[in-house]
């Protein structure tokens, strides 16, 4: 039975960027910009994903197809082999029942979205690449300048980690994943105790900025 979601693009990769854990970079720049000749581009991966480990540090990139069209488009033109320069393991990640196994080359591996959750279709080899500096390096710059959308997925993996529950009581933290309205709900509950007296704190202020007329 096929979902009745809609998933965008960008929905669909922080989705799969919390189910995987370990450490994500959405939309990352592959390399340095200034370092390309003249008309040449620079690729970004929709998804990268690097294992935690001294002993098997693996980069894996994800790249996410949301229609069967685009999907096509993609192994016509090759452009997704341009990324195996850049990661240990590549994969395909989209909805079920868009592509099939026998749709992804040998060198690709598949992932797929479906009722319950992500799971593996297709395992991906490793590249046997050995992974460029620049590549490397625009990995660490990005760590410096992540996105908002990266710093929600911190934050959601800090809610879903059991031993994390008890310290995610930032109202930042709770505005970035569940809405500033809920954000300010969130800090005043953790301030009074109580999810009722918290409601009944922010009638009240709203009713006193509403008459201030702010």
């Amino acid at each position: 039975m096929k979902s009745n979601k809609t998933w965008k693009h960008d929905e669909l990769a922080e989705d799969l960027a919390v189910a995987k854990g370990g450490i994500p970079f959405l939309n990352v720049c592959l390399g340095s910009a200034w370092l390309k000749k003249r008309g040449e581009k620079t690729p970004r991966a929709d998804l990268l994903m690097c294992r935690p480990s001294y002993k098997r540090f693996i980069i894996s990139i994800f790249e996410i197809k949301v229609t069967r069209s685009d999907f096509l488009s993609d192994i016509r033109s090759a452009k997704w082999r341009e990324y195996l320069n850049h990661c240990d393991r590549f994969y395909f990640a989209t909805l079920k029942d868009i592509v099939s196994v026998e749709d992804i080359p040998s060198e690709a591996g598949l992932v797929l979205r479906g009722e319950k959750g992500w799971y593996t279709k297709k395992p991906s080899p490793m590249t046997g690449t050995v992974i460029d500096t620049n590549t490397l390096k625009s990995i660490i710059f990005a760590k410096q300048r992540r996105s908002a959308r990266e710093k929600r997925l911190d934050d959601i993996q800090d809610m879903r980690d059991y031993w994390r529950r008890y310290d995610f009581n930032g109202r930042l933290k709770a505005a970035r994943v569940l809405g500033n309205k809920v954000g300010s709900l969130h800090e005043a509950a953790m301030k009074i105790g109580g999810i009722d007296e918290a409601i009944d704190v922010l009638k009240t202020q709203s009713k006193i900025r509403f008459k201030r007329g702010f």
